[in-house]
Parts: C-alpha cells; structure tokens; sequence
C-alpha cells in the first residue's frame, strides 16, 4: 500500500495548501476528502465509554490492557483484512499497467485512489468504535495504550494527522497553515520504556507489523 499511502500524504499537503487561502482550483478538488474527514472525528461518538483516564505513575501496562488493546486490533483485522488485502492487490494490478505503459499516474487517478482510501478509513473508524466497545476502552485510554503497546514494541510508526486536521477544520483556514509541517506524528510514546512493559509486548510484535496500517489512520 505505499502509492496508496504516498498519495495520501500528497492529497493532504495539497488541502492544508488548498485550505491556507492558495489555489481556488485545487480546493475544489480537494473539498471532496473534507467531508470525509469530519465524519472521521464525528465517529468517535459512537465510542461509549466517554470517561477521562489517568494514566499510572509508572507508565506500565498491565496484562489486562495488553490483552484488550491486542483484541481491538484483531477485531480490526478480522473485519477489515479482506479488504486490505483487496485494496493491496488493485494497486499492484495498477502499478504494474504504470510499468507497462511507461507512465504516471494521472492526477485523476490519483484522487480516485484517494477517495477509496478514505471510504476505507471510514469502514476502518466504525469497526474501531465498535471494537473499543467491546473490550470497554474509552479514547483517553486507547491512545495512552497505544502509544505504550508500540513503544515498547520498539516500532517507529507514523500516524497521519486525522484526528488534529479535523479539529483544524473547525477552526478555518488560518489554523490550517500551522499544520503544513506536521502531517504526521510518532505513535510511539517518546517516555522511558519500563521493562515490564517490554516483556508483556514481545510476543505479539511479530503480528503488530500487520496492524500498522490502522496506527498510520488514528486507529
């Protein structure tokens, strides 16, 4: 999925751009992945455990979280990888036709990848919501998890700024020039990693290389 994600982060740079007041013309291309976005962060309502967490002291996880965080990521799998495995397979098929016609893609291909793209996320948001639900995650607790699970996992994984873009969204075109720079971040934490929390990640580093993609969108 690198063209896929390549072109992402282009379509993305291109609306921060598109946003900050340059191009009339690239916005008009570009509006059509804003709503997508907003419905991005509005899925995070459909997550019910709404309380606040404060995370321990320590920074360490427990076995308990490990486990539900790793059966969130399964849950994801298990619903989404046909269609990973789909999607890995129509861009193969089309950078192979590239190759044979000695081209590039044409803009509007481009945009057609990122379109599907985004209905995937969308897919991908809804079975997150649900799969916190199921092993009562709330937000706040995901995220800490999270950013524990790949650190220790010692994974540098980036994430695309969905969930900021869309609070930047709300804020108009101004706020959006200070993104330009950072459209992705670590989802790694970038604290000490205790050795307990080492110890409780080993054995599923092999499959987290799998769920990565999730991590890339926010998830």
């Amino acid at each position: 999925m690198k063209k896929i994600v390549i072109a992402l982060l282009v379509i993305f740079g291109i609306i921060v751009v598109a946003i900050g007041g340059i191009g009339y013309y690239v916005f008009n291309k570009a509006r059509a992945f804003l709503a997508p976005i907003q419905q991005y962060a509005a899925l995070d309502k459909n997550v019910s455990n709404t309380s606040s967490y404060t995370p321990p002291s320590n920074g360490e996880l427990t076995q308990d979280m490990v486990k539900r965080f790793m059966a969130v990521q399964q849950s994801m799998i298990t619903k989404l990888g046909p269609t990973v495995n789909e999607m890995k397979a129509t861009e193969d098929a089309f950078m192979a036709r590239q190759q044979a016609e000695h081209r590039k893609s044409t803009a509007g291909e481009d945009f057609k990848v990122i379109t599907d793209m985004m209905q995937f996320v969308l897919q991908a948001k809804n079975a997150w919501a649900d799969a916190l639900n199921q092993q009562r995650f709330s937000i706040d607790e995901y995220y800490w998890v999270r950013g524990r699970v790949y650190a220790a996992a010692g994974m540098q994984v980036e994430e695309l700024g969905l969930r900021k873009f869309s609070e930047q969204l709300k804020e108009g075109g101004a706020a959006m020039g200070d993104m330009s720079g950072r459209l992705t971040n670590e989802v790694a934490t970038s604290e000490p990693v205790p050795d307990k929390n080492r110890e409780l990640i080993a054995p599923y580093v092999p499959k987290m290389h799998e769920w990565a993609v999730f991590a890339f969108f926010g998830l």
